[in-house]
This record gives structure tokens, C-alpha cells and sequence, in this order.
């Protein structure tokens, strides 16, 4: 095969100028969700460091009791109870604990290093 090479040749505006230009889209692609990939597993090591201080925790709690009384007295804030935002206005709203969201950042971890090392091979 090497020793009579072939040069594939097609006119301008053929099929083959399309399969290439959709090779090439396809490509970009697969590298941009490897560099998305890379950059995501760099900003989850700041959120779980973040997630792990334990400060959320706090924070959701209050943020929790907040909205737990403003379910209560919306005219706080100068509102009718239709007024609320629809997530507020239902009985069981509630926010994630920091060990639900490590969980969904460990998720999201394992997805991201296994697309990397499935493209490294």
C-alpha cells in the first residue's frame, strides 16, 4: 500500500467537501468537551474546598429559616403570597445540604475524568 500511494481527488462543492467539513465540526467538538472537561475538574477542587469548610451548611440554614418566614409574611418585603416567586409559594421548599452537593460534584467528577481518560486513549 505504501509502495504506490494513492491522492484522492474531488471537485469542489462535492459530498466529500461536506464529510470533511462535518469530520472537522465533529473533531472541534470532541475538544472542546475535553477542555471543558479539564477546566470543570479545576473550578469543582474550589467548590468542594468550599463545600467541605462547612460554612454552607450555616448559610443554607439560615437561608432555609429566611424563607421559612417568608413563607409565613410575605408583606415583609411589601408582597401578596401570590406575589412570591412559585418556588417559595410550595409547602415543601427546601435547599440541598452540603452532602447532597458533594455527591452531585462527585457525579459530575466521575463523568468529567472518565470522558478524559476515555480521550486519552
Amino acid at each position: 500500500m505504501t509502495s504506490n500511494p494513492k491522492i484522492l481527488y474531488a471537485p469542489a462543492g462535492s459530498e466529500a467537501d461536506r464529510v470533511i467539513l462535518k469530520a472537522n465540526e465533529t473533531f472541534a467538538l470532541v475538544g472542546n468537551v475535553t477542555h471543558y472537561a479539564q477546566v470543570w475538574l479545576n473550578i469543582s477542587a474550589e467548590i468542594r474546598s468550599y463545600l467541605e469548610q462547612g460554612r454552607l451548611q450555616q448559610h443554607l440554614r439560615w437561608l432555609q429559616q429566611y424563607v421559612a418566614e417568608l413563607q409565613l409574611h410575605p408583606e415583609a418585603l411589601s408582597l401578596s403570597p401570590e406575589e412570591l416567586p412559585p418556588a417559595l409559594r410550595q409547602d415543601n421548599f427546601s435547599l440541598p445540604n452540603g452532602s447532597v452537593l458533594l455527591r452531585q460534584l462527585d457525579t459530575i467528577d466521575n463523568a468529567a475524568c472518565g470522558w478524559i481518560q476515555f480521550m486519552s486513549k
